[in-house]
């Protein structure tokens, strides 16, 4: 080849070697790249410091995302407000000592809920607290540190809490519902064999709640709980299933899967109809946590290895055929 330079053949080979190795990097989503390019995944925050631990969207508002950022052990937590749009943040509470975590919104999207836990720096008493979302009018609720959910139809929380069977002494899984209007309570007991849940999601109707357990032994998996029967049934068989989110149109539930393959771990987001039906892989990803709709069921946002992520949802589930 008549050319007017002369490379040496090592960084020619050593160039072609990097070449190869990104385009290897691009195709495998396990090895270097957090996301699939072209598939309608973008970042929209950084990780941040302290990092992003829970994402819950606003229920009206699609350019807000209720944020906790904590450092786990070193007691440095935040909870604020990430405009995906522009990439600031509200910041609601902080605290160099405690923990703290937002948990919610109300359906209007003008309150949230956040935990405080007992002696936390920066709040005189450790339960439930309700705020306006531009950071004002701060309003104790109640005592409890179990993680909760608000209601779409806004008048009742929700939160898993622990029950001692007083004749086996044994210790059960409750579902603690709260009229926060009333100022009521009521528990339905789930059968014994169920663990902590690690995560659960209303129905857009109020009527339903998704939650995810191990049943006190093996994986973990996915149930829905009807509230009108105390009926439950399985819709996840397979996997380590966690962090479930109900889509606001009531279609689909999002949420978190992992499997393992000796040392490796595999993370993915995975859809499923709430009749167990159409379980669909979306992502395969490095690191997954607290996948969230937005109000219009078109996007999930969820924290990677090294940010904020938002998907185009929407993209995806034109194309997927159920039977």
């Amino acid at each position: 080849m008549d050319t007017k330079f002369k490379y040496p053949a090592r960084p020619i080979r050593l160039w072609l070697f990097s070449l190869l190795a990104i385009c290897l990097c691009l195709i495998n989503l396990t090895g270097c790249t957090q996301h699939q390019e072209g598939k309608g995944v973008t970042l929209i925050a950084p990780i941040g410091d302290p990092p992003a631990d829970t994402l819950i969207w606003s229920p009206v508002n699609s350019d807000q995302i209720l944020i906790t950022a904590a450092d786990v052990g070193f007691g440095d937590a935040q909870v604020f407000i990430l405009n995906t749009k522009t990439g600031q943040k509200l910041l609601l509470a902080e605290t160099k000592h405690g923990a703290i975590m937002g948990d919610g919104w109300s359906a209007d999207g003008k309150r949230a809920v956040l935990r405080a836990f007992p002696n936390t720096v920066g709040f005189e008493q450790g339960g439930l607290w309700s705020f306006r979302t531009d950071g004002s009018s701060w309003e104790f609720l109640k005592e409890g540190t179990d993680r909760i959910a608000w209601a779409p139809d806004g008048k009742t929380i929700a939160a898993f809490i622990e029950i001692q069977n007083t004749a086996t002494k044994d210790f059960q899984i409750g579902l603690l519902l709260t009229n926060i209007e009333l100022g009521t309570d009521m528990i339905i007991n789930l059968p014994i064999k169920f663990g902590y849940p690690s995560g659960f999601s209303w129905s857009p109707d109020a009527q339903q709640l998704v939650f995810s357990s191990n049943k006190s032994e093996g994986q973990t998996h996915l149930f829905i709980l009807d509230l009108r029967t105390s009926n439950i049934h399985q819709i996840t068989t397979i996997g380590e299933n966690l962090q479930p989110s109900w889509s606001p149109n009531g279609n689909w539930i999002a949420y978190r899967s992992q499997t393992q393959d000796g040392t490796n771990a595999f993370f993915y987001i995975n859809l499923i109809k709430p009749d167990g039906t159409c379980n669909t892989e979306l992502l395969k990803l490095k690191y997954v946590l607290s996948p969230t709709w937005s109000p219009d069921s078109k996007q999930l946002a969820y924290i990677g290895i090294d940010g904020i992520y938002m998907i185009d949802v929407d993209q995806y589930t034109r194309s997927i055929s159920c039977p």
